[in-house]
């Protein structure tokens, strides 16, 4: 491991216990240890371009993916199935912590 990357320093938080409890329940949902969900959260605030998305939100987004491709195979008016399309593509971009580009 490249010596910048090595986790040598501690940083002490205190918590009340129900705190703890709280993150450890969140940081088990992502798969990850209480420092690990502590230290990606506090980095992704100060570093934008690194985005944790919840795991629930991977799989929701990738759920409403197959309904979008059903809705493709539907025989409705076309003007409502660009409707529902264009709802779940706003839906899952906000899931996943994507910003929709507007053309102006």
């Amino acid at each position: 491991m490249r010596e910048a990357k090595k986790k040598t320093t501690i940083v002490g938080v205190r918590l009340a216990i129900e705190e703890k409890r709280k993150l450890q329940e969140i940081a088990s949902l992502h798969y990850q240890t209480i420092s690990d969900f502590i230290r990606m959260n506090a980095l992704n605030l100060i570093n934008s371009e690194r985005k944790v998305v919840p795991e629930i939100n991977r799989k929701l987004y990738f759920e409403l993916g197959e309904i979008s491709e059903y809705i493709q195979t539907m025989q409705i008016v076309p003007e409502e199935r660009i409707k529902l399309q264009e709802s779940l593509d706003r839906i899952r971009g906000e899931l996943i912590g994507l910003e929709r580009v507007r053309e102006e």
